[in-house]
């Protein structure tokens, strides 16, 4: 800002920032230069940012990769960043961030854009993920007040790839003895 002492960090900070607003509109190719014009006499430093945009750029298809037990359908559902829309950093960050959220993914989704032979205006998002273990087996013995207590549940987050969760459980005491089956569709 006017006034204040010259920093590069900031100088640099407000190229990205400038980026950073135009990827949110389509404009991840975009560049921005920055050119001192130093005034020895008066120790001031003018700055003139040179900014071009570039093409917009539309996602034309978004291939997902290391998904060998889960649908593809799982995971497009997450994204917020969809096939023939604008590409968006925002909407980018946001996927990434649902990704990871959703319990499926071991580590950090990497989401890499892809500039098609012969146009510059679209981009193929290219998503390489690493499925986590989705099922989970436990068993449990015991004694308590009501004698020995017996137990054991299986549970699978991903039944036969669907993003759908199954539940089996069984415990047995002198008291009771308890079996349940749980399902659960989180889009239903």
């Amino acid at each position: 800002k006017t006034g204040q002492a010259f920093s590069r960090e900031k100088v640099i900070a407000a190229e990205q920032g400038i980026k950073k607003s135009l990827g949110d509109f389509g404009y991840i190719f975009s560049t921005v230069n920055t050119l001192p014009e130093v005034d020895e006499k008066n120790k001031t430093v003018f700055l003139t940012f040179y900014v071009d945009p570039g093409n917009r750029v539309y996602v034309r298809h978004i291939n997902i990769s290391g998904n060998l037990k889960t649908q593809d359908e799982v995971f497009r559902r997450l994204l917020r960043q969809q096939e023939g829309s604008l590409i968006s950093e925002t909407d980018i960050k946001e996927s990434i961030r649902q990704l990871n959220l959703s319990g499926f993914l071991e580590g950090e989704p990497q989401i890499t854009p892809s500039p098609i032979p012969g146009t510059s205006d679209q981009v193929d998002l290219d998503i390489n993920i690493n499925e986590a273990h989705a099922a989970q087996a436990l068993f449990s013995l015991g004694y308590g007040t009501n004698g020995p207590v017996v137990g054991a549940s299986l549970n699978q987050n991903d039944v036969f790839g669907t993003g759908n969760q199954l539940g089996i459980n069984f415990n047995n005491t002198r008291a009771a003895t308890i079996y349940s089956i749980s399902y659960n569709n989180p889009y239903y």
